[in-house]
């Protein structure tokens, strides 16, 4: 193995383009590299070393030294780099400018926009921002898949449901954007994971029980804390407890203790679990409507 092609391709982070090799290397020791094994061309014309070829950031970074200066990773590529939820695969998405052509290559798939969404530098790489990551992506996914990295970005701060719907609103010929601006919708009015959507859309969502506020902030004792549905004029805090976020004992003890604190000024807790939910509709809606109205009359 040539030495200055190692060395060479490692000051670039991983990956390099042949003439940036050729400037510290023969063709002849680029082609032996490669004929050995050494050497691992990526996309056309860039080449990184072979002990690196299934690491997924230098597959990444190749993609970009590849397509030049004006391209970033983005689609299900930029959310897994976000750290959202997306399908595993070998596959690098990227997007150029409208104006931008370039080379067809195995594992890259290129997506050229009228409109170039927001980026940043994201650990060393051009990245769109979560928002564009998330509403590009969003004809590339299915079900709940499609609604996870929305969900996940906005819980964890990375995004707003407002950045969303700007972005939406920039992206005019994404596929399923009706749908995608009726899910802004439900994240707008608070929904934070798929129980709180299946809850709003087909539990609570009836007379006498869709006026509950959702994700009401509420202090307690210097403790803040925020209410799924918030009954106001009842003082009734619905609590949506989800298998993912409510099944363990710990948990279980802090909601204890959350219910406890909120009850001292005024407010009764009532929780729902995931099975009832989504298995006892009807019985859940007559349940909450009785504990209203015993609430009203007390």
């Amino acid at each position: 193995m040539n030495l200055a092609i190692v060395a060479e391709i490692q000051r670039r982070g991983g990956a390099a383009t042949r003439a940036e090799l050729l400037r510290v290397a023969t063709r002849g020791s680029i082609d032996n590299d490669l004929a050995t094994g050494n050497l691992v061309r990526l996309f056309p014309r860039t080449f990184c070393l072979a002990v690196d070829a299934d690491l997924r950031e230098i597959r990444e970074r190749a993609a970009l030294v590849h397509l030049g200066h004006t391209a970033a990773l983005s689609h299900t590529t930029a959310l897994r780099r976000w750290g959202l939820p997306a399908p595993s695969g070998h596959v690098v998405h990227a997007v150029l400018p409208i104006s931008r052509s370039h080379r067809p290559a195995a594992g890259l798939r290129v997506h050229r926009a009228q409109l170039y969404p927001p980026v940043v530098r994201l650990h060393g790489l051009v990245t769109t921002t979560p928002a564009a990551s998330v509403v590009a992506s969003w004809p590339e996914l299915r079900g709940s898949a499609q609604r996870a990295p929305a969900l996940t970005a906005v819980r964890q701060r990375l995004t707003t449901p407002a950045e969303l719907r700007a972005q939406a609103d920039r992206s005019t010929r994404l596929a399923g954007r009706g749908r995608l601006l009726e899910f802004i919708g439900l994240l707008e009015a608070g929904c934070e994971s798929e129980l709180e959507l299946w809850g709003y859309l087909k539990v609570f969502s009836v007379p006498g029980l869709s006026h509950a506020r959702r994700q009401l902030p509420l202090r307690v004792r210097g403790r803040s804390y925020r209410a799924d549905l918030a009954y106001e004029d009842e003082l009734l805090l619905v609590e949506l407890d989800g298998r993912a976020y409510h099944s363990s004992l710990e948990q279980r003890e802090r909601d204890i203790a959350r219910d406890a604190a909120l009850a001292t000024i005024g407010w009764q807790t009532v929780r729902f679990s995931h099975r009832r939910l989504t298995t006892d509709i009807s019985g859940v809606r007559r349940e909450l409507l009785a504990i209203l109205a015993s609430r009203r009359r007390h």
